[in-house]
């Protein structure tokens, strides 16, 4: 999890970025923040990622979040595969991906602001999964 520092430098490091997109989350209520989520152009092309304060952990909040850009890329952009990493000690990141359509790519190693270098799962999802998901799911 993110603490203060973590999120601010995290915040900085997204506002320098020219590539990819990156939303504060925020309460419709009170304009509470609760985390961010975008999606960022990698070597293996366009990834979305999210993290969400402690505070507000399992209450939808990702999976809302991820849902909303995982439409947004298929529909806005011309991708054939979205990408997304979790860090292999993060079941919960685990379901909001697998709640998304997203599927098994592999392993690799990711740089983690809190941790260094951290072992991720990769995941994929590509544009012919994504419209047969999107006929019978409705979020």
């Amino acid at each position: 999890p993110y603490g203060e520092a973590e999120g601010r430098t995290f915040l900085a490091m997204a506002a320098s970025r020219r590539a990819g997109i990156v939303y504060a989350l925020t309460l419709r209520e009170s304009d509470t923040f609760v985390g961010c989520a975008g999606l960022n152009t990698t070597d293996r092309g366009l990834e979305l990622g999210y993290w969400i304060g402690e505070p507000y952990w399992k209450r939808g909040y990702a999976t809302e979040a991820a849902h909303a850009l995982v439409d947004l890329a298929f529909q806005r952009t011309s991708i054939q595969v979205l990408h997304a990493s979790t860090r292999v000690i993060n079941p919960a990141s685990r379901r909001v991906i697998h709640k998304c359509g997203f599927q098994y790519a592999g392993q690799g190693m990711l740089n983690s602001i809190v941790a260094g270098q951290v072992p991720v799962e990769r995941y994929r999802l590509d544009r012919k999964t994504w419209n047969s998901l999107r006929n019978w799911i409705h979020y």
